[in-house]
């Protein structure tokens, strides 16, 4: 980064030096685990970020695999072989519930041979917009916009969310395939209740 006298000027490229520093195409390629042997590698994520992750472990990925990662509308990325899907944050929308049904879908019959590779970033449980059984895609957006405008924080409206969205409500209808191996869900495995 050149030096520079304008105080915005700098300001703005140490910002984009930060940003740079920490983009999934740098970071993300060394915790890529081997492919499976004998199994199918099935990608799947959300948020903000999930698109450049995903891009990520294309541009990195020594074998097959497959996917579906959701993102706000205008954060997608070209992949070829993982499908990114583009939706509402942080009011969800059809995109995100359709999106995060074929997740659930996706991840229906697969083996102790196959891997998952989870990718979540920053906007996850908002774009991850698939309904708990009960509970209307219009009722999850009424009381999004009813946090969002009560000033909850971010915690808070996760807090809301995970039990009004399906495959995350705590100790019932989690979707969790057995073969699931915690080397690879990293996170899962420290906190099950924050993914």
């Amino acid at each position: 980064m050149p030096f520079t006298t304008d105080p915005r000027q700098f300001l703005i490229d140490l910002f984009s030096g930060a940003v740079s520093a920490v983009s999934a195409a740098k970071c993300l390629p060394s915790f890529l685990p081997q492919p499976p042997a004998g199994g199918r590698t099935l990608v799947i994520g959300a948020g903000k970020g999930a698109a450049a992750m995903a891009k990520a472990v294309e541009d990195h990925w020594q074998g097959e695999l497959s996917g579906l990662v959701v993102t706000r509308y205008d954060h997608g990325a070209d992949c070829k072989k993982i499908e990114v899907v583009e939706a509402a944050h942080p009011v969800p929308d059809e995109a995100g519930r359709a999106a995060a049904g074929r997740i659930m879908q996706m991840v229906q019959g697969l083996t102790e041979k196959d891997l998952v590779l989870c990718l979540i970033s920053g906007g996850g449980s908002a774009l991850l917009a698939l309904p708990a059984p009960g509970i209307t895609l219009e009722q999850k957006q009424a009381i999004n916009r009813a946090l969002l405008r009560s000033g909850a924080t971010i915690s808070e409206m996760n807090c809301v969310r995970k039990h009004l969205s399906a495959g995350r409500r705590p100790g019932r209808d989690r979707q969790r395939p057995d073969a699931a191996r915690p080397d690879h869900l990293r996170r899962f495995a420290r906190d099950p209740e924050k993914v």
